[in-house]
């Protein structure tokens, strides 16, 4: 991954793709807060491994993808 702006944006668009409109949802589904998970998208802090695998999961995305290693979009985004 070349910056955490990069991550943000990736966050925010795989949180969307799958489905989670608000924070609240995407809480749920991850785990996570939705202070940590603002945080996350506008990039003021970096994931822990933990977060990133809570994120994976619920996002349906591998962690590579997630983290800017692979840009091979999950089957189904258009």
């Amino acid at each position: 991954m070349s910056n955490k702006m990069e991550f943000g944006e990736r966050f925010r668009l795989c949180r969307k793709k799958a489905g989670y409109k608000t924070m609240s949802q995407a809480r749920e589904a991850t785990g996570l807060s939705t202070g940590a998970i603002s945080d996350y998208e506008n990039d003021k802090r970096v994931p822990t491994a933990p977060a990133i695998i809570a994120m994976s999961w619920a996002y349906g995305v591998s962690t590579d993808f997630l983290l800017g290693e692979s840009d091979e979009q999950p089957k189904g985004w258009s």
